[in-house]
């Protein structure tokens, strides 16, 4: 049996920025050390899905420099989305991608992957490292990304939207299933254990925030899982999701939309994001 193993490595500026890992045929899944300092929840054996430094905006055609990921689009001009040096980036890159959300439009940029190489994943592990820059944050609430079900389970819908994350304008960090109900899974404002009682998502500082969702056992099971952490705290876990309903034909997770549109900018607001990587396990 052989195996082909493509390693898609883009450069910026002389700096690696992105990895991603693809088997073809008969794949053979790089399995991934557990916990480390940069990923302190992580779960051993996962296999790696995609991974950005911060240092490049998109290489192809391709945001993030990730081929399964669009261009960027809904932006009001090109620098809205922009590389800018960043010594502070925690990854080491030098750089990191910095987002404007000018007050005279009302988004920022956006850009999907339809569906992750190898997937849908029964278990999804997602890191971004980001800082909100002070500004207007504390004027209006935003959404980080959407995560998709698996193609089975989308009900028709063509793009991967059917859960998300979003910060409210006090830095209140939710995780919501807008596929079924209920429909709020992580709301760090509320009591254990979906919640800590915090606002985790502060300014001017940078946030290791990490996600891991675990599937059903089957189609409305309602067994499914999530929990949250803020730079290593945990920001509300719970146990008994309901990603999908018996009408669906499968479970887990596939695809993601980095999401840039609000419903108003009242005062323009900057974040960088200087890490995205994303593992699975089938």
């Amino acid at each position: 049996m052989t195996t082909r193993m493509t390693v898609f490595v883009s450069v910026f500026a002389g700096v690696a920025a992105a990895l991603w890992l693809r088997g073809t045929g008969s794949e053979q899944p790089v399995a991934l050390a557990g916990a480390t300092s940069e990923y302190p929840n992580r779960p051993a054996g996962l296999a790696l899905i995609g991974s950005f430094d911060g240092s490049v905006k998109q290489a192809g055609g391709h945001a993030f420099g990730i081929p399964e990921f669009s261009d960027w689009y809904d932006h009001n001009k090109p620098s809205d989305i922009a590389v800018v040096s960043d010594p502070t980036n925690p990854t080491g890159s030098g750089r990191s991608l910095r987002f404007t959300y000018p007050s005279d439009d009302n988004k920022a940029g956006s850009t999907t992957a339809n569906r992750f190489p190898g997937g849908p994943y029964r278990e999804l592990y997602i890191m971004t490292r980001v800082f909100m820059e002070r500004s207007g944050w504390d004027r209006f609430g935003s959404k980080f990304f959407y995560v998709g079900a698996a193609p089975g389970a989308r009900r028709g819908a063509s793009k991967p939207t059917q859960y998300y994350v979003d910060r409210s304008s006090v830095g209140r960090l939710r995780v919501i299933n807008q596929h079924n109900r209920p429909p709020v899974l992580i709301a760090s404002l509320e009591n254990p254990p979906i919640g800590s009682r915090s606002t985790p998502i502060a300014q001017g500082v940078w946030l290791n925030v990490e996600y891991l969702l675990t599937a059903e056992s089957a189609p409305g099971a309602g067994n499914g899982r999530v929990s949250v952490w803020v730079n290593n705290k945990l920001v509300g876990t719970n146990s008994a999701v309901s990603w999908t309903s018996k009408q669906d034909r499968d479970v887990g997770f596939d695809g993601m939309e980095w999401y840039g549109e609000v419903n108003s900018i009242p005062a323009t607001s900057y974040y960088r994001l200087g890490e995205l990587y994303l593992a699975g396990r089938k």
